[in-house]
This record gives structure tokens, C-alpha cells and sequence, in this order.
């Protein structure tokens, strides 16, 4: 369960009473563990990595794509040419 907590001056965090009803109104929210670990965002390093890798893996065969494609229409127009 979600905790709306408040940090005072001195930096000590302390949970607020009555908690709201919508945490959005919260200036920090504190999650479980359970809430955290469901959430599709929270990646640990080696799944960023994957997820990363695959991305690189995209950008470079689009740029494969279009270097082939500039490729064959530069070919195309020396031809039309000649």
C-alpha cells in the first residue's frame, strides 16, 4: 500500500494523518515492495541492457536500410543519366 509521507525542514520524513484519498495530492509517495516490483517501468540493469541492445539493434539496421536504398537510387540516376 502506497504512503503519503512529508519531509519536514529538517529533513526528517514523517507519514501523513488522515492519509489522503488521492495520493496524487501528495508531494511524496512511498510504494511497497509489491507495488514497485509490478510496475512494468522498474528494470534492473541487465534488462535495461537488453532493452537497450535491442533499440542500438533497430537504429542500426533502419541505417543499413537507407544506406542500401540511397544506394540503389544514386545507382538508378547515374544510369538515367548515361
Amino acid at each position: 500500500m502506497a504512503v503519503c509521507v512529508q519531509v519536514d525542514a529538517a529533513g526528517v520524513v514523517s507519514v501523513v494523518n488522515p492519509q489522503p484519498a488521492d495520493l496524487s495530492t501528495c508531494t511524496h509517495v512511498i510504494q511497497s515492495a509489491s507495488e514497485y516490483l509490478n510496475n512494468p517501468l522498474a528494470l534492473s540493469v541487465q534488462d535495461a541492457q537488453v532493452v537497450g541492445g535491442g533499440i542500438l539493434l533497430c537504429w542500426a539496421g533502419a541505417y543499413v536500410i537507407r544506406v542500401i536504398i540511397a544506394a540503389i537510387s544514386s545507382a538508378d540516376e547515374e544510369s538515367a543519366s548515361s
